[in-house]
This record gives C-alpha cells, sequence and structure tokens, in this order.
C-alpha cells in the first residue's frame, strides 16, 4: 500500500509540474522483464490458490526471497534513474529483514490491530505467519527494519510498514516524478 500511494503521489505531483505520462512510458528501463518475473513469483508465492495447495509453507518464502533478489537486480541494472538508489536502499533493507526471519516479514500483533486489521492479526497470531508476515517477538531478527510503523485506523490508507517501505517510497515518487517531466537519470539521486 505504502508504495502505491507513493506512485499516485508521484503520479499527482508529476501532472500538477506540468509532467507527461508518455515521458514516464518512455522511462529507459533496463531489463524491466526480472520486475514482472518477482511479481508473477510474488503472485503465486501469496495467492489463496498456491496457499491451498500446501505448497506455500515450503515454497512461500523461498519464491519471496528470490522475487525480492529480481528486483535488487533489477535495481542495480536502472541504478542511473532518479530515485533508484533511494529505492534500492529501501529494497535491501527489506531483503535483510526478511532473509533474516525465513522469508517473512515481521510485524507486531498491536500494530496490526491499530492499523485496523484485527482479524489478520489474529489468523497470524495463530499460525505464527500468514501470507508473507510473521509475528514480530523477541526472537526476530533485525526487528528495527520490520514492520513496526503504522498508519492507524482512524486514517486513510491504515497499514503496518517498515523504514525500508519508506525508502522505497521515496524513490519511488522520485522515479516516477522525474520520469514525468524528462529528466531520468542523473549520478546524484
Amino acid at each position: 500500500m505504502f508504495l502505491l500511494l507513493a506512485l499516485l503521489c508521484g503520479l499527482i505531483v508529476g501532472w500538477a509540474r506540468g509532467g507527461s505520462l508518455v515521458k514516464l512510458a518512455q522511462l529507459p528501463l533496463r531489463r524491466s522483464w526480472l520486475i514482472l518475473i518477482a511479481f508473477l513469483l510474488q503472485i503465486v508465492a501469496f495467492s489463496p490458490q498456491f496457499e491451498s495447495l500446501g505448497w506455500s509453507d515450503r515454497l512461500g518464502p523461498a519464491l519471496y526471497i528470490s522475487s525480492i533478489l529480481l528486483l535488487l537486480l533489477a535495481v542495480g541494472l536502472n541504478l542511473s534513474l532518479n530515485g533508484m538508489k533511494v529505492f534500492g536502499l529501501g529494497l535491501l533493507l527489506n531483503f535483510l529483514v526478511i532473509a533474516a526471519n525465513g522469508g517473512y516479514m515481521p510485524v507486531p500483533l498491536d500494530s496490526l490491530t491499530r492499523a485496523g486489521m484485527a482479524h489478520r492479526a489474529e489468523l497470524l497470531r495463530a499460525k505464527g505467519y500468514l501470507s508473507n508476515s510473521t509475528v514480530l517477538t523477541s526472537e526476530t531478527r533485525l526487528p528495527f527494519l520490520a514492520d513496526i510503523f503504522l498508519l492507524p485506523s482512524c486514517l486513510p490508507f491504515s497499514n503496518v510498514f517498515s523504514m525500508g517501505d519508506v525508502f522505497i517510497g521515496i524513490g519511488a515518487f522520485i522515479l516516477v516524478l522525474q520520469a514525468m517531466r524528462g529528466g531520468n537519470s542523473t549520478s546524484s539521486a
């Protein structure tokens, strides 16, 4: 959700500053098929159909980690694009915590509840993991990189998110904004 909000804000600000969707579509993204494969892996790993087959317990975390590695490779191939270094930093932070915790992003149950996701928190409490999340406990590795921040349920788009998500969002915002304005590469972003 955090990434979608950042992309939407980038589109709105880019348009308000005279940017163009045509210029955005001309973004010189190298090996974009890596991104498509990464998202397809995540769809497979976290789809209800996949989980109903019983494979998600064994293959879900491996597919998730593999998808992030593909995204990191795509980022590495496109570091010259504005915002990509910041995006990559966020992705790397998320990868570190997810890989350190067996292929799951840790999240505090109380944060899920305060974000209006009490049902998800209960399912997570019962099973210990759910989709790409696991319960944040005293055994969690790199807990400061986990989904420890939240937008409470009293706000629109309430959710939990990590520091990595913040960097991913900032990078995506910069990428979209600059691409819409036709400035799609630099050595400083």
